[in-house]
C-alpha cells in the first residue's frame, strides 16, 4: 500500500464529541478514549482522520476503521496482534513496502496468538521497537498454507509524517 502518511494535509479540525468517543471505543472493542479528555479530530485530504490528545496523534481512521499510532503504542503498550521481522526488512518497510508472508513466517514462533484477515497488526523489528502498523490481508493459518504474497498491508510506519508530526 502506498504510504498513507508520506504527507499529511489537514483539511479541517474540531473537538471530538461524547457520542463519537463512545462509537470509536465500541469499534476498537475497548475503552481507549476517556470521556473527560478533550480530543481533537483532524480530517485529512487523503481520506483519513486523526484523533489527537494534547498535540499527539493517538489514532487514525482509514476505511472506516481505527488504528493506534506508533507513538501512542510506544507510550502505552499494545493489546494487538504482533509479528516480528529481521532488521533487513526495515529499509524496504520505511520506503513503503507491505509485509510479505515469508518475512512473517520466518519468526512465526514469536507470534503469541493466531490472527484473522482484517485484524490490526503491530510489526516489530527483532531487538527493536515497533516499526509499522497495518492490517492482515489473510489469517495466519492462510499465510502458512500459502507461503508467499502480501501478508500485511502497512498503513503507518516509523519515519512517516504521522510518526514525526504534532497535531494541535
Amino acid at each position: 500500500m502506498k504510504n498513507l502518511f508520506s504527507k499529511v494535509e489537514i483539511s479541517s479540525s474540531c473537538c471530538l464529541g461524547k457520542k463519537d468517543k463512545k462509537d470509536i471505543n465500541k469499534s476498537l472493542g475497548y475503552e481507549l478514549l476517556e470521556k473527560s479528555e478533550a480530543y481533537m479530530i483532524h480530517k485529512c485530504k487523503n481520506k483519513t482522520s486523526l484523533i489527537s490528545l494534547r498535540g499527539m496523534a493517538i489514532l487514525f481512521c482509514f476505511n472506516k476503521r481505527y488504528f493506534p499510532t506508533i507513538r501512542y503504542l510506544e507510550e502505552n503498550g499494545s493489546r494487538y496482534h504482533e509479528v516480528f521481522l529481521d532488521e533487513g526488512a526495515l529499509g524496504p518497510l520505511c520506503r513503503g513496502a507491505d509485509i510479505m508472508i515469508p518475512g512473517i513466517l520466518k519468526y512465526k514462533d514469536l507470534i503469541k496468538e493466531e490472527f484473522g484477515a482484517g485484524d490490526t497488526i503491530i510489526v516489530r523489528i527483532i531487538g527493536k521497537s515497533i516499526a509499522a502498523i497495518g492490517e492482515a490481508v489473510m489469517s495466519l493459518q492462510e499465510m502458512m498454507s500459502r507461503g508467499n504474497g502480501v501478508g500485511i498491508e502497512v498503513y503507518h510506519r516509523i519515519g512517516d509524517e504521522l510518526y514525526s508530526g504534532e497535531w494541535a
